[in-house]
């Protein structure tokens, strides 16, 4: 370095201090692991709301929309039971809905229809 005309040596001041290197230890295993766990969760939760979606569907199709009249419907709605269903490996408690077929009419359809007695 040379000196400069004041008597201190120039860019003493611009030269970068020692670099120390720091490790900060992570917990990474435990940030994949609650990841994971995480995505799973969020797997089932599409999953059951997918089957709820597609049980509706089938009731609506036998029964027609809801709260909208239809002379030709071959069942009605009639409430739903407690069920449960193995998804993912868990299971889990889905509402299996019901439907009653109209007197006199045929009812093949996923959904369990039964007769008044």
């Amino acid at each position: 370095m040379r000196k400069s005309r004041t008597g201190s040596a120039a860019g003493e001041a611009l030269a970068s201090p020692p670099v120390a290197a720091v490790q900060v230890p992570l917990p990474l295993l435990d940030v994949l692991a609650d990841t994971r766990t995480a995505f799973f969760g969020l797997c089932l939760d599409a999953g059951e709301q997918v089957l709820r979606t597609m049980m509706e569907q089938d009731r609506e199709r036998l029964c027609g929309p809801k709260n909208v009249p239809d002379p030709d419907r071959r069942a009605y709605r009639h409430g739903r039971t407690p069920g449960e269903v193995t998804l993912g490996g868990r299971r889990i408690l889905v509402p299996r809905l019901r439907a009653r077929r109209q007197p006199g009419r045929s009812c093949n359809s996923p959904i369990p229809c039964s007769s008044k007695s």
